[in-house]
């Protein structure tokens, strides 16, 4: 099913329509909303900003087809995306290639729209918040991290816990001041009896190591740089430093499983000869 046709079934169905992903198409700063269609101007502006001004032939069909189903490219439109940022940063270039569009009545509940920043792939985020009602009888706790324990520092957490629960403001007005204040102390008094490192290395990878956050810090540092700058000189910086991490860490996980599989061999080799 070609983009036209997903985007006429779609809009033939619904009246809320978003369409976001790699259209593979340079668009500028084209398409300007009319003041008639009454979109929230606190937060979508009729004309389109863009760090990508380039305009190609898949482009301007694109555009055709958007405004044909009243689907306006949100790039360089929305809070959270005034600029127009790249969504594609790498070896070939800097490009605005990865849209969100939407239907009226679609980004009418669009609260902010931006691109995100990650180096796993040349294709930046996109990433929507929405506007949701909530509740007025209903309150959210957000979920709580899970804090290291050392046994042998327990006797000290618990004074220090106990002397911060008793200075406690007990004039908290509701349940959500009285828990927020005591999740509060409770990051204290870990902190205050060493419960907490300040620098640990953690990773869901066993051959994960220093340098492999020392490469990775400087791929997103270079990669923010990018952003702010708009330097071809920094993109090939950062282009380089992603390589080199993600051939780093092929190379270290090649290194490590390799090694794993030597020392079972040798196990196996020992059992044998015994």
């Amino acid at each position: 099913m070609s983009l036209s046709e997903l985007i006429n079934c779609l809009c033939g169905q619904y009246d809320d329509v978003i369409v976001m992903g790699d259209l593979n198409a340079r668009v500028g700063k084209e398409q300007t909303i009319c003041p008639e269609v009454g979109v929230d101007s606190s937060r979508f502006f009729l004309q389109r900003a863009s760090g990508d001004s380039v305009v190609n032939s898949k482009g301007t069909q694109l555009i055709e087809l958007l405004d044909e189903y009243q689907l306006f490219i949100l790039n360089g439109r929305c809070i959270g995306d005034t600029d127009g940022a790249f969504t594609y940063i790498g070896a070939s270039g800097s490009s605005v290639i990865d849209l969100c569009c939407g239907t009226p009545g679609a980004i009418k509940d669009i609260e902010k729209f931006e691109i995100g920043c990650e180096i796993y792939s040349d294709h930046m985020p996109l990433c929507v918040s929405f506007l949701l009602e909530q509740p007025h009888s209903e309150k959210w706790l957000p979920l709580l991290p899970r804090l290291p324990w050392k046994v042998n520092h327990r006797a000290s957490y618990q004074v220090h816990l106990e002397n911060l629960v008793l200075d406690m403001d007990s004039r908290l007005d509701s349940i959500d001041d009285e828990s927020a204040a005591l999740v509060k102390e409770i990051h204290g008094a870990a902190s205050s009896a060493a419960m907490v490192s300040s620098q640990k290395l953690t990773s869901k990878q066993p051959w994960w190591d220093w340098e492999c956050i020392r490469a990775i810090e400087r791929s997103f540092a270079l990669l923010g740089l990018h952003r702010k700058s708009n330097s071809e000189m920094v993109r090939l910086d950062y282009v380089k430093a992603n390589t080199y991490f993600k051939n780093l860490c092929k190379t270290k996980s090649a290194a490590f499983y390799r090694g794993l599989a030597d020392r079972f061999a040798g196990t196996i080799n020992t059992i044998n000869n015994n």
